[in-house]
């Protein structure tokens, strides 16, 4: 990608110092496994940091796009179409007069195939044959392989990429820079680090630990000689729109829809 397309969202770390908005190496998360490829942002309040009032400190877990591409986007697209086929299906059942409850029966290879021909309307059979067909294609895909992901897959890949840039994918929240291209925020994957590690991030702090309260983070398992350390800064309003979407996602209350037919002019 021309990096001229990217927009400046980071700043580089300033040695000594770690607030909210810091970046830093050495964060954890249990989807990519211990090592140092996952960063950390942090999003307790400046306040608490600055006063070290806080008896615990959290960030959120970073990836980068290469690797969120690799380890979870083939399964979001997967489940994403696999969904969107099934609701597909349900309504053609539901038109040839079938219970659309089929679709969550793992019915039989042949007993499928007789109730589809029973179906008098040959267009309906047609229909729903090429429907479960593409359903049980999405089922046994290989995750791994992009070619057929594209293949199978391509009105959902561009649902999905606008959905993550948009904001509108409640797990995930997108950064771009310059320097570091597409990074991947893990909304849904608080983690905690000590005052004395909060404390101690922004000079640097290497492994292992020396002081005991410095093991009850939450942090990755680097090896001797390697440093947890801030790398960038996240410019403000995004460190604050990164904190609203995070915030939003625990914040919501789901009720009822409102019935419409309750509204009249009489």
């Amino acid at each position: 990608m021309d990096s001229l397309k990217f927009r400046q969202i980071l700043t580089p770390a300033i040695i000594g110092q770690a607030t909210q908005g810091t970046i830093f190496c050495g964060g954890l998360s249990h989807i990519y496994g211990n090592d140092d490829s996952v960063w950390g942002v942090i999003i307790s309040a400046r306040c608490d940091i600055a006063n070290a009032k806080a008896p615990v400190y959290y960030y959120l877990p970073i990836v980068k796009w290469e690797d969120f591409k690799k380890i979870e986007l083939p399964d979001i697209i997967i489940e994403n179409a696999i969904n969107s086929e099934k609701k597909s299906l349900k309504k053609a059942l539901l038109k040839a007069n079938l219970s659309d409850s089929i679709v969550d029966i793992n019915l039989e290879v042949a007993d499928r195939k007789t109730l589809i021909e029973n179906i008098q309307d040959k267009n309906q059979r047609n229909n729903l044959q090429k429907k479960f067909q593409h359903l049980d294609s999405l089922t046994n895909c290989d995750r791994k392989n992009t070619n057929a992901l594209l293949e199978l897959c391509k009105d959902t890949i561009n649902n999905i990429f606008t959905d993550l840039s948009e904001n509108k994918n409640a797990s995930y929240y997108l950064i771009e820079d310059k320097d570091t291209g597409v990074l991947v925020v893990r909304l849904r994957e608080l983690r905690r680090i000590s005052p004395h590690f909060m404390k101690s991030l922004g000079n640097g702090i290497q492994a292992p630990f020396k002081e005991s309260s410095m093991i009850k983070s939450e942090i990755a398992t680097l090896d001797d000689g390697d440093l947890y350390m801030p790398l960038y800064n996240m410019k403000s309003p995004y460190i604050e729109h990164l904190i609203q979407r995070y915030v939003y996602q625990f914040d919501r209350v789901g009720v009822d829809n409102f019935h419409s037919n309750l509204l009249t002019l009489r």
